[in-house]
């Protein structure tokens, strides 16, 4: 089904299917047509419950560092922040590779152990024309791992009018936390036939500000360029060629033991779809990519330092692609996929006396791992009747993993220790070998419209994710304070119940879900506490184990229109996780969290006010000695009050000014970052007021 919606400015987020979350300027039930002048935007509804879709360069909230801190404005997902740049989005408690980061198609892995650099970080939200983030597992097509949810930044090529050879958008803006400036450009032309778009974006950043006046060290500088050539010979037929680079420099990183003086990911793509006429094959779309990133963190480029100067130089090189047909079988739609992936990943740890001198290895902390996964999966759709579904999907994984550099003697031995392998063998009782995993998953869901009432889904799915690069390989050798990957680690299967309902009138829209996931082999990030699997009681040393973990949550959206131009919605989700092993909360559970907006709405100007906020969290592991540690505090919670307007009469330009936290509250998120240096845990204060604008033309 096509959907018809003529928006103003920039769309909030649509929720297609369950979460139904009405964008202030899109009131009327989803499938009416509404008309704001300027915009015309055509997409494809959503048959996934649990699915938002919106535009990435929404004007209601204040300009973005990067990706994931635009994602966690979406209800629902939070994220990590280590400093004013790399925010790593969480969604349903996972995080990592238990969520699946799609640009324009391809995957990256960022080059940092400790996630500096996470997939989001080298994304730009303003050069892509949709988003999805779909949570939970939803589709075996998404790919292996993505528990937690899959998330896809997308550009369309969308074809140009003939009268009109060409199309763009210009804009940037300023926020006042760290006297942020950022600007953007993205604009199309050519032909009916072959079109050339070019996009390039650039953010300053100084330090920002606490809410108690507390300068934290947040400051960056990004920019990022990329290019698409598509060409569409017939309307059955798409081919294009893209590239995108982006660089992230001199990044502070206060949750860490070391800043980012250099970053950058290199991504080459080929995509291509074609329709056909006959009825077995009715669709074939395939992709190939390759994502190269190189990192760069150290202890003395941005800080001061008198001794033991530390260098990490870092690779991350992924290289993939996917072969895609939708056949019809009888009646039957079904679609078949073969994809294939290989992420590399390289580091070594130098020391050094002086800045000038940091040339001596002292620890490989990725030697040479390298994962290969091929993936085959088939999912259908069935109709039960006019108005039920079932949707059935299998997959199959095949997973290989090699260490290159395990063995590599280094030039500083710390405590008698001077390969991986040896680093490895003293906590778990192992080397690294050759591995390989055959996993299996799929999923049954069932959706429902009652006649004249809500809609409502039910779902179980297993889905199996493979450790990563750091989970199963980083030596870091610090003597007592280690922080050490299990070669012999399992897979984590995740078998999972969805439920929830949504139902929508002219002026009310309300949505609920709730999920349960049982985790056999849960990947924990665990102290040495000679559990089973570790061989020694070191509490102030990062292992990791397998363990049985519980996980379960909801989440629920309402909005309504009680008179005329005014408007109100509210979100509120919650995460309960449990280490049925040890009978301790698992750590790094969001708190229950909600936001509630007014808002009054013209035709031409909106002006709203958003309180967003958490719960005190009680629920922690931060006693190494029985658990994790990974939990600072029970930390408190906090409501933040923010203000904002949007102008959308000064065709063309479209303006939106605001002041987040009002009311200058300290606080921080919950969410904390472990640093891979000295493995302490820390959490980063959030900004205090700030003031903001932003604008935006199209041509």
């Amino acid at each position: 089904m096509l959907i018809k919606k003529e928006l103003p400015s920039v769309p909030c987020i649509l929720g297609a299917g369950l979460f139904l979350n009405i964008s202030l300027a899109t009131l009327p039930a989803l499938g009416d047509e509404y008309q704001v002048p300027e915009i015309s935007i055509e997409e494809e509804a959503s048959e996934l419950p649990f699915t938002y879709y919106g535009y990435p360069a929404a004007l209601e909230n204040a300009p973005y560092s990067d990706a994931g801190d635009y994602l966690r404005s979406l209800p629902g997902v939070d994220g990590k922040r280590m400093g004013g740049h790399g925010i790593d989005p969480v969604i349903r408690g996972q995080q990592g590779n238990q969520l699946n980061v799609y640009a324009d198609d391809s995957m990256t892995f960022g080059a940092c152990a400790n996630r500096m650099d996470p997939p989001s970080a080298y994304i730009s939200p303003e050069t892509y024309d949709r988003i999805t983030v779909t949570k939970g597992y939803e589709s075996v097509l998404d790919g292996g791992g993505g528990s937690g949810g899959t998330v896809k930044f997308i550009r369309d090529i969308t074809p140009l009018d003939e009268d009109k050879p060409y199309r763009g958008r210009i804009g940037g803006g300023w926020n006042d936390a760290g006297n942020i400036r950022s600007g953007f450009f993205d604009g199309t032309a050519g032909t009916a036939e072959t079109q050339i778009r070019a996009m390039s974006t650039v953010t300053e950043a100084n330090h920002y500000r606490d809410g108690d006046g507390n300068k934290v060290l947040s400051a960056f500088h990004n920019h990022s360029a990329g290019g698409t050539l598509a060409f569409t010979p017939s309307e059955m037929t798409e081919l294009s060629f893209g590239f995108d680079y982006a660089e992230t420099t001199d990044a502070y990183f206060p949750g860490a033991g070391m800043d980012s003086p250099e970053s950058d990911n290199k991504t080459f793509r080929v995509k291509g779809e074609h329709r056909l006429e006959g009825t077995l094959v009715q669709e074939v779309r395939a992709n190939a990519y390759g994502s190269l990133v190189n990192h760069l963190m150290d202890n003395y480029s941005l800080r001061d330092r008198s001794s033991n100067f530390l260098r990490v130089p870092s690779t991350s090189n992924t290289f993939g692609g996917e072969i895609e047909a939708d056949l019809g079988i009888g009646g039957q739609a079904l679609t078949l996929a073969v994809n294939a992936q290989q992420n590399t990943r390289d580091a070594t740890r130098y020391r050094g006396t002086t800045s000038s001198n940091v040339t001596t290895s002292n620890s490989n902390l990725w030697p040479d791992v390298g994962i290969k996964t091929t993936g085959l999966a088939a999912e259908a759709p069935l109709a039960l009747g006019q108005d039920t579904r079932l949707i059935a999907g299998a997959r199959y994984d095949y997973v290989h993993v090699s260490y290159g550099r395990a063995n590599q003697t280094l030039a500083m031995a710390m405590a008698g220790i001077n390969t991986a392998n040896g680093l490895y063998n003293k906590y778990y009782g192992a080397t690294a070998e050759t591995q390989a995993e055959h996993n299996f998953g799929g999923l049954l869901r069932m959706e429902h419209d009652m006649e004249g009432g809500p809609s409502l889904f039910a779902g179980i799915s297993r889905s199996v994710r493979t450790a990563d690069a750091t989970e199963r390989g980083l030596a870091n050798n610090m003597m007592t304070t280690s922080w050490v990957g299990n070669t012999n680690i399992n897979p984590e299967k995740h078998n999972q119940l969805d439920l929830g309902l949504e139902w929508s009138t002219q002026a009310v829209s309300v949505s609920a879900s709730g999920f349960v996931d049982y985790v056999d082999d849960y990947i924990f990030y665990d102290s040495a506490r000679g559990q089973r699997g570790v061989a020694i009681i070191e509490p102030t040393t990062v292992v990791y184990t397998n363990i049985d973990a519980l996980m379960a949550g909801g989440e629920i959206s309402a909005s309504v229109r009680p008179w005329g131009p005014v408007f109100l919605q509210a979100d509120v989700s919650y995460i309960y996780g449990e280490n049925l092993d040890d009978h301790i909360p698992l750590a790094q559970m969001p708190p229950l969290t909600a936001t509630v907006t007014a808002e009054w709405q013209e035709e031409t100007w909106t002006l709203g006010a958003r309180m967003r906020g958490t719960t005190k969290q009680t629920r922690v592991d931060m006693d190494a000695g029985t658990g994790s540690g990974r939990d600072i505090q029970k930390t408190p919670g906090h409501a933040v009050l923010d203000l904002y307007a949007n102008v959308y009469a000064l065709d063309p330009l479209e303006v939106s000014l605001g002041v987040s936290n009002v009311l200058d509250h300290n606080y921080a998120n919950y969410l904390n970052r472990s640093d891979v240096v000295t493995n302490t845990v820390v959490q980063v204060n959030e900004p205090g007021r700030a003031v903001y604008v932003r604008a935006l033309a199209r041509f």
